[in-house]
């Protein structure tokens, strides 16, 4: 009976701590977790509505710019102070496990449009600083990611000339040799698409007479740079010797913003300017200027995740077409109402629709063929809901409530039919989804050690002398005495 109950004590400890110690080793979070923007930068787990705060709160601005797979940082600009002469802070960067201080590595309030190398190594940002009234001043500097070696890439020139930075962001070629960005030389005021080197040499113009507002665009291992002049598309391959002009326009009457790419169709999607004149409208063209598709009156866009379905919404409904124009299908008509916003996934649509200011919103859900069309949520009495984020890994939605009795913001979770809706935050001002990010480690923690510490000193308080003793070796009741 003595042998029985040793052994029995023994493997008691051995699961003990194997199982403690497994559940220590697990303790990585397999989903990924949302990051918000308050007043500070926080994490959150979908799942428990757990929040990790990353940052503290800045009292003028905190903008997100970019994530490191490789390294794990996170880069952000923070900005305290009142009135632009009295600013400080700059850009910051911080682990995500949120357990440690936010490191200053560039101390510059005035930095702006922060982009981060593909082979992670590098950062590019502008710093924005006003010279007068209503004048402003942009430079282009480049540094190592931990803020190290940095080197101004515009103003003064070998020539002697002074060439400035726009406003637009700069973006790194897809082999990270270039930068492209949109600058203009002083005195003059038309705009110029340039490009240049990492160590400051190479400068050259890419297109001449382009607005501000441009677009970039890299897919594998070529670069398109999209952008507007007027009421045309130009498009350019700025990786060709000398920049070679692949479409000298398309003149649709009016302006056009480039919004995605389809990297399988190589077909790059451009939508009009919702605040401008003439009917809304989306297009699809291919880098060498042949329209591919054009369906009036649309301003939203989604695609599925084999690519095999484009979703177009706009003032008709929804409709679904293939990538190359064919099988347009309209799946629903605007008799929902006014379409506000949409997310497409592997098999499903969500999209939020306005019904009136007395009414208020609603979230619907269909199949991928319009098939099982529901509600996901309706606005309560005293708010609207809004349709926050939703990822892939997920069965259920990120929805957000605003209270229009005072009460704020609520961020909660909800599986597509409506049911099981939980409360994830609350009290939050204004929150903004940024991102999401990869599974969050948080390390080993004190309480698994513990854990996995008891476990040991069990077995060895208890465990026979003996695991592979005969029965004859071992008497009744002889244990190991306390240590």
């Amino acid at each position: 009976m003595g042998r029985v109950l040793r052994l029995a004590c023994g493997l008691m400890g051995v699961v003990v701590l194997f199982t403690m110690a497994g559940m220590a080793w697990a303790r990585r979070d397999d989903s990924a977790w949302m990051l918000l923007r308050s007043r500070g930068l926080i994490l959150v787990d979908p799942n428990t509505g757990l929040q990790i705060p990353l940052t503290r709160s800045y009292s003028s601005a905190l903008w997100f710019h970019a994530y490191s797979d490789k390294t794990g940082w996170l880069y952000y600009v923070g900005v305290d102070g009142i009135g632009l002469s009295n600013w400080v802070g700059g850009l910051y960067r911080v682990r995500l496990d949120g357990e440690n201080e936010s490191e200053l590595i560039i101390p510059n309030p005035h930095i702006i449009h922060v982009e981060l190398s593909h082979d992670e190594r590098w950062i590019i940002y502008i710093v924005k600083e006003m010279v007068s009234n209503q004048e402003w001043h942009y430079t282009l500097f480049r540094a190592r990611a931990d803020g190290r070696d940095i080197l101004q890439l515009t103003d003064t020139l070998a020539n002697g000339a002074s060439f400035e930075a726009m406003g637009a962001p700069p973006y790194f070629s897809w082999d990270d040799q270039w930068v492209i960005f949109t600058g203009g030389y002083a005195g003059q005021s038309e705009s110029v698409v340039v490009r240049i080197r990492l160590d400051g040499t190479g400068l050259e113009e890419v297109i001449t007479g382009a607005s501000t507002n441009t677009g970039y665009l890299e897919a594998r291992n070529f670069s398109w740079i999209f952008l507007n002049k007027g009421g045309s598309i130009y498009s350019y391959d700025v990786n060709h010797e000398p920049p070679l002009v692949l479409m000298n326009q398309w003149n649709g009457g009016q302006r056009f913003l480039y919004v995605g790419w389809l990297p399988r169709s190589k077909v790059a999607m451009f939508t009009s300017d919702r605040a401008g004149i003439g009917e809304l409208k989306i297009l699809g063209l291919r880098p060498d200027g042949a329209q591919v598709w054009a369906v009036d009156g649309g301003y939203l866009y989604g695609v599925n995740a084999d690519e095999s379905w484009i979703f177009i919404g706009g003032i008709h409904g929804i409709e679904r077409m293939r990538p190359d124009g064919s099988q347009r299908q309209s799946l629903i008509d605007g008799s929902l109402g006014v379409l506000n916003s949409m997310l497409v996934r592997d098999e499903w649509v969500l999209f939020e629709v306005s019904r009136g200011s007395s009414v208020g919103t609603t979230i619907y859900r269909m199949h991928l063929d319009g098939t099982h069309l529901g509600t996901v949520a309706d606005s309560p009495p005293d708010g609207n809901v809004r349709l926050f984020t939703w990822h892939s890994d997920y069965d259920f939605v990120i929805c957000a409530t605003i209270s229009t009795s005072g009460s704020g913001i609520f961020l909660h979770r909800m599986n597509l039919d409506g049911s099981h809706s939980k409360i994830l935050t609350e009290g939050l001002y204004e929150p903004h989804f940024e991102t999401w990010l990869p599974p969050i480690d948080r390390g080993w923690t004190p309480s698994h050690l513990g854990i996995i510490g008891a476990g040991l000193i069990g077995i060895t308080i208890i465990r026979p002398k003996k695991w592979w003793a005969k029965s004859s070796e071992l008497g009744e009741g002889d244990f190991t005495s306390w240590h």
